[in-house]
């Protein structure tokens, strides 16, 4: 093969390869257009799902708050009885063992 052959050939080879290369980077713009455009999308569901996940956190918190505190007042409320219970039973005790020992003497 000659030169001016070789060259020729070259430039053949050369010019399908830049024919290719310039279809492609069209569609590989498109592929990349595609993907952020898909991105935002995805984004922007992301951020309504985390709200709704926020909204729903937030009222449970606030529910979970308002029965623990009901809990509370019930516990303080069932601890007042126990202590007032605690306080006659205390009381019957007292005057049971003072009877028994009056009833000895007699």
């Amino acid at each position: 093969m000659r030169n001016d052959e070789f060259c020729i050939l070259h430039l053949r080879l050369m010019s399908d390869s830049i024919i290719n290369l310039l279809v492609q980077i069209p569609l590989v713009g498109m592929f990349i257009w595609f993907i952020l455009q898909r991105d935002k999308l995805d984004d922007a569901k992301q951020l309504v799902r985390e709200e709704g996940w926020r909204t729903f956190l937030r009222e449970q918190r606030e529910q979970n708050n308002a029965a623990i505190a009901r809990l509370a007042e019930k516990i303080e409320s069932i601890s007042h009885e126990v202590s007032r219970l605690n306080g006659v039973l205390s009381a019957h005790d007292a005057a049971s063992k003072e009877r028994s020992v009056v009833g000895r003497k007699s």
